[in-house]
């Protein structure tokens, strides 16, 4: 389950944390939208520009939260996990 983290980070639109491994913000910055996420475990941090609505920016952020939630509860270690957020990167 993802945790709320909204009170934390007061100009992000939504931000949240998943098993204290996955985190993903959302910012609207002039006209556009900025996803930042991170997964601590394999060292990456990754910011995906939106150009468009908001409406389009959020659905976009829930599909980059289904992503990180798969790297964190797959049982992949090592390379393998890395490969994983290799993939997630070359994706979005």
């Amino acid at each position: 389950m993802w945790d709320n983290l909204e009170h934390e980070k007061g100009n992000a639109i939504k931000s949240e944390k998943y098993k204290d491994s996955a985190f993903i913000d959302i910012y609207k910055v002039d006209d556009h939208y900025e996803i930042i996420c991170s997964v601590t475990d394999c060292i990456m941090f990754h910011t995906i520009f939106v150009n468009g609505e908001e409406a389009e920016a959020l659905k976009k952020y829930e599909e980059v939260k289904k992503d990180l939630q798969n790297i964190i509860d797959s049982s992949l270690t090592g390379d393998d996990r890395l490969d994983l957020c290799s993939d997630f990167i070359d994706k979005w």
